[in-house]
């Protein structure tokens, strides 16, 4: 037979595809004692830990939303305007209705303390909103 005719070789490089991949992260982790060692602003490359000091959960979530909420009712400053921004009545009723349905769809499945703060983040906003939406 020719070399032709002999037919193909299967080569597995599933192995050598794992062992990259963790020789890759490897080089892409940060030992401990250089992530004390890193400073602001140095140039070194900051990691996800660096950009949020807080942990992303529902609670933080929902405090998230009740800000742009206020916001938009223009009892929290806006980043991009400098002084006051025009309210927005549509948009924070949007982000009302928001943490509504967010409070519907979890009902059963939160804690103690998420639905006790829930709730009296939709109470404040609510209120916060009635009052902006009376002096229009």
């Amino acid at each position: 037979m020719s070399e032709k005719e002999k037919g193909f070789k299967v080569v597995d490089k599933r192995g050598q595809e794992e062992e990259e991949a963790q020789g890759a992260e490897e080089a892409d982790s940060v030992k401990p004692e250089e992530a004390e060692s890193r400073e602001p602003g140095t140039g070194a490359e900051d990691t996800a830990e660096d950009e949020f000091p807080y942990e992303i959960d529902f609670i933080n979530f929902i405090l998230s939303l009740s800000h742009s909420v206020m916001v938009h009712l223009g009892k929290v400053p806006h980043p991009e305007c400098e002084g006051a921004c025009k309210v927005n009545l549509p948009m924070a009723k949007q982000g009302i209705d928001i943490i509504e349905m967010l409070q519907e769809k979890t009902e059963g499945n939160l804690t103690g303390d998420e639905e006790r703060i829930l709730t009296s983040i939709l109470t404040d906003i609510r209120l916060a909103y009635v009052s902006e939406s009376k002096n229009k």
